[in-house]
C-alpha cells in the first residue's frame, strides 16, 4: 500500500459524509 495524503482525506471525507447521512 502507498501512502497517499490525498487519497487519506477523500477517504475521511466519504466516511464523514455518509456518518452524517446515516445520522440525518
Amino acid at each position: 500500500k502507498v501512502p497517499k495524503p490525498l487519497g487519506e482525506v477523500t477517504n475521511l471525507k466519504v466516511l464523514v459524509r455518509v456518518y452524517v447521512f446515516r445520522l440525518r
